[in-house]
């Protein structure tokens, strides 16, 4: 929990020190963005739409923000934000975001530090930080995900299509707190929401209506507990340990070690 409040002090104050903002190395074939050396940042941004020389996700111009940036409808930034930004509906940063970010809708991007808030969805492929999303979240990173709905690690908005790989992992340290469903293919944390929880790994503590993982290494506690392999102790209603002969079910504890 301190590294993740850590993450978060960091992104906001990052600005006031200057952000380098270089992205990092590449996956694929896509090629790299200028450093910020060599292309200019603006301390203030202000967009009332995209810009018709400013390529929607593809810029050929990039540039930095270092300061505010806000928006009434839309605030597209072709390079790295750092600081605070503001739009009606939505933002979208190509390459890093550091600091805080307000949104009517949803934000989009690739990697993202800090603090982020929507009334829709956060959705970066890397974050790490806080999210608070009223539709919901969808990263991977750490920290804590917060949302009415639902919290994600998939690809779930495919960004790769309009972003640079930048090496998900779809994993998630820390906390997944959701009114209805959380949903993380490596969880190192505490999965909480009031439906269900599915983690492909789950190493920490699931807490739902309903809560699956393919491994565990931790706990379960809920109506429907089910895992397929791992160790640990299971406390609700149906507990679902293991596959085929192995599987074991016991209700209101069950255990494996």
């Amino acid at each position: 929990m301190r590294s993740s409040f850590a993450v978060l002090l960091f992104g906001i104050l990052l600005p006031a020190f200057g952000a380098s903002g270089q992205p990092p190395a590449s996956t694929n074939a896509v090629p790299e963005s200028p450093t910020p050396e060599a292309r200019h940042w603006k301390p203030l941004y202000f967009s009332l739409l995209i810009d018709e020389d400013q390529k929607w996700m593809a810029p050929t111009e990039p540039f930095d923000v270092r300061g505010l940036a806000v928006g009434p409808v839309l605030t597209g930034i072709q390079g790295t934000m750092a600081g605070v930004s503001v739009s009606g509906l939505a933002t979208a940063v190509e390459d890093r975001f550091f600091g805080v970010g307000v949104a009517g809708l949803a934000h989009f991007g690739r990697t993202g530090y800090g603090l982020q808030a929507a009334i829709g969805a956060n959705a970066f492929q890397n974050f790490y930080g806080l999210q608070l999303g009223g539709m919901g979240n969808c990263a991977s990173g750490g920290g804590i995900q917060l949302a009415l709905g639902f919290n994600e690690t998939d690809d779930c908005f495919n960004l790769g299509d309009k972003f640079r790989n930048d090496g998900r992992t779809s994993e998630w340290t820390g906390l997944q707190l959701a009114g209805i469903n959380n949903r993380a293919c490596f969880l190192d944390g505490v999965q909480a929401s009031l439906c269900y929880n599915y983690a492909f790994r789950c190493r920490g503590i699931q807490l739902a209506a309903w809560n699956e993982a393919d491994e565990l290494y931790g706990i379960q506690v809920g109506l429907i507990n089910e895992a397929h392999s791992g160790a640990g102790v299971q406390i609700g209603l149906f507990n679902f340990f293991g596959d085929g002969d192995d599987r074991l079910l016991l209700p209101v504890v069950n255990a494996r070690f």
